[in-house]
């Protein structure tokens, strides 16, 4: 999760800046690093997710009995805008996502008739749609479980030059906040078969600080400019494995006199 969340960082950083920058998430070592570094050097690291401390904050939402759920893809041509999910027995279409990331809302977004999502605006093409569809009704060992997390998340940049330092902390930081706004729900890449998953959910980026330091190394000064962002949302950790232990079911009651 926290390498989908510095790509999609990565990814802003180099759209709004062009060859002119090259970010990397690997993290700087020291000052000996830096000395033999470029003139310029981005990094964008994600650094923990961590949940609020209990005794100030309610932090567990909800915690549900577990199901199966699974997900299924369509790629959009541009002009369809009806997408026929493969429920199965006792399926029920939770959630629809365009792109992966940005949940739809029913009744706004899109209309559902029997396994039949019928988007009202087609997506364009190339794009991809989302269905997670959720077997009720079959009892799974496991829980789903939803928590306030925060992510820390920092950009760094580091110059020979102050200026160049300064002018570039300004532009990436700029093109950060930029990218927040687009910061769609994000989900840990899991094997589906293992009945795990790790989404962060509503997802909203706001800056927490802003530092300037300077270090030397081999007669070399580096400038260093250091943006800290918080990343707050809803953690929700899905665990659903293997069928739940039977329970007796009681089927008939008799009166008798």
């Amino acid at each position: 999760m926290l390498t989908t969340l510095e790509t999609h960082f990565l990814n802003a950083l180099q759209a709004a800046n062009g060859k002119q920058l090259a970010p990397s998430s690997d993290p700087v070592a020291g000052p000996e690093s830096l000395a033999a570094a470029p003139d310029v050097l981005i990094t964008v690291n994600a650094h923990r997710l961590q949940f609020p401390p209990p005794a100030t904050d309610d932090v567990v939402l909800s915690r549900a009995p577990a199901c199966p759920i699974r997900t299924q893809q369509f790629t959009a041509d541009g002009t369809t805008a009806e997408f026929r999910v493969d429920v199965g027995i006792g399926g029920e279409i939770l959630e629809v996502e365009s792109p992966p990331g940005r949940t739809l809302r029913i009744g706004d977004d899109y209309s559902l008739e029997g396994s039949a999502i019928k988007l009202f605006r087609p997506p364009p093409p190339a794009a991809a749609v989302v269905a997670m569809v959720a077997v009720r009704g079959t009892p799974m060992r496991g829980y789903v479980l939803k928590r306030l997390c925060q992510i820390e998340l920092s950009v760094t940049v580091s110059a020979g030059d102050r200026k160049l330092a300064e002018s570039w902390l300004n532009q990436v930081l700029a093109s950060t906040l930029a990218a927040a706004v687009d910061l769609g729900n994000i989900a840990a890449p899991m094997p589906e078969d293992l009945g795990v998953r790790l989404r962060l959910l509503h997802p909203e980026c706001e800056l927490a600080g802003i530092e300037r330091s300077v270090e030397q190394a081999a007669g070399k000064v580096r400038w260093i400019g250091l943006a800290r962002f918080a990343v707050r949302g809803i953690l929700e950790e899905s665990v659903a494995v293997g069928s739940a232990a039977p329970q007796g079911i009681i089927q008939r009651i008799e009166y008798r006199r």
